[in-house]
This record gives C-alpha cells, sequence and structure tokens, in this order.
C-alpha cells in the first residue's frame, strides 16, 4: 500500500510539473524578446503580444523589417525641460524621426516616409498595461496615428494612461505594449544628453537631443 501511495504520489507531482511546464511554455508564448544595441549599451524588451495584440505585432514588424536599424532615441523628457509642470513626465523617445523631429514644423511631420501603415489605438484600459515605469508605448498625435515613434517612462507616468486629460485633452492615452528588462541605466543615461541646440519647434528645443542616440541594431531573440 505504500508504494502504491508512493507511486501515485510521483505521478501527482509529475503531472503538476508538466502542467507548470505547460503554463511556462504559454506565457512565455505571450512574450517576443528584442534587443536594441545602441553605442551606449543593450537595451532589451519584452514585447507582451497577448494583452496588446496590434501594438506588438506593429513594433515587431519593425524589428523584423530593419526598420531599427540606424533609428534613433532623439528625445528626452526631465525635470529641467518638462513644460508642463501640471503633469510632469520622464520619457525617452525613439524611431525613425530623429533628423528630424523639433528641426521641421510639427505640420510637416505626418508627410514623411514611414515604412508601415498606422495602426488601431488601444487603450491602457483594453490591454490593462500602464504607462509605468520602464514600459515601452507608441508616441502619437490623434488616436490612430502611431506608427514608428515610441517612447519608454523613466517614471511611472499616469498622466499618459487612459482617461488622462491633463497632457492631452483626446483623453486616449498612449498605448503601452512591452516592458524594459535590461538597460534602464543605458536609458538614464540618454536621458542625461545635451538639449542645447535651439530647434525650430519652441516647445522641444530643451527635449531634442542634440546628438541622437543611434539604435545600431534592433533584434528578436531567445
Amino acid at each position: 500500500m505504500s508504494r502504491l501511495k508512493t507511486a501515485m504520489g510521483l505521478a501527482l507531482g509529475l503531472a503538476m510539473t508538466a502542467a507548470c511546464a505547460s503554463e511556462k511554455i504559454e506565457a512565455d508564448d505571450s512574450v517576443e524578446t528584442v534587443r536594441f544595441q545602441t553605442e551606449l549599451g543593450d537595451i532589451v524588451l519584452n514585447i507582451d503580444t497577448a494583452s496588446a495584440p496590434v501594438s506588438a505585432a506593429h513594433f515587431l514588424k519593425h524589428v523584423d523589417g530593419g526598420h531599427y536599424d540606424g533609428a534613433t532615441f532623439y528625445r528626452v523628457v526631465r525635470p529641467d525641460n518638462e513644460y508642463n509642470p501640471a503633469a510632469p513626465i520622464e520619457v525617452a523617445q525613439g524611431g525613425l524621426m530623429g533628423a528630424e523631429y523639433g528641426r521641421i514644423p510639427d505640420s510637416e511631420l505626418p508627410n514623411l516616409p514611414v515604412p508601415l501603415d498606422p495602426i488601431v489605438h488601444e487603450t491602457t484600459d483594453q490591454t490593462g498595461l500602464l504607462n509605468l515605469a520602464g514600459t515601452i508605448a507608441w508616441a502619437r498625435n490623434e488616436p490612430g496615428t502611431a506608427n514608428s515613434e515610441f517612447f519608454i517612462n523613466l517614471k511611472d507616468n499616469p498622466a499618459l494612461d487612459t482617461g488622462s486629460t491633463v497632457r492631452n485633452p483626446d483623453g486616449a492615452g498612449y498605448a503601452v505594449f512591452g516592458r524594459v528588462t535590461e538597460g534602464m541605466d543605458v536609458l538614464r543615461v540618454i536621458q542625461t544628453g545635451v538639449t542645447e541646440e535651439q530647434k525650430l519647434v519652441p516647445d522641444l528645443s530643451d527635449q531634442v537631443l542634440d546628438a541622437p542616440v543611434v539604435i545600431q541594431r534592433a533584434e528578436r531573440i531567445e
């Protein structure tokens, strides 16, 4: 009888282990890992394809297509250059517009060539992913205009979540689709970059980096 109990116990233990392994595989399948190789060091992100399928897929298309190879981090918001004291944020913004951002009128930005069409806006209410420190989200103008430009939150920024109208009167928030797992120290260095060059767009003069930080390669990793 004791041998039977032992055998049953082992079988139960193996079944539970298998179940846990299955749950882990399913959880892993919902996350894709991307590495940005920059001149200042690597940034690694977990992209949440389950919670934000549209936003995540769009980002991965940019990565897989090689569109972010040679892209840049070009805008930083920090306490000394924040122009909205009612709802201060801290972010590092990147994408394909580093050469133009702040150096041409805002009205011309939508006319710049981009490799993919814009996507439907996924609100933070829909995804459950908030603009917390270390998360990556899409930059946009009106809802549904997010394309190649993204930002990484360097602190908790609830003013960027759906429902807040303090920074954006449309209240739709900014679509989060992943999180930094390595490289926040690199982003902190990027945030301290020099922003003294006078820019055409006055509100951005103190936020656009004089020397954008190059993403040398963006790739999926295991």
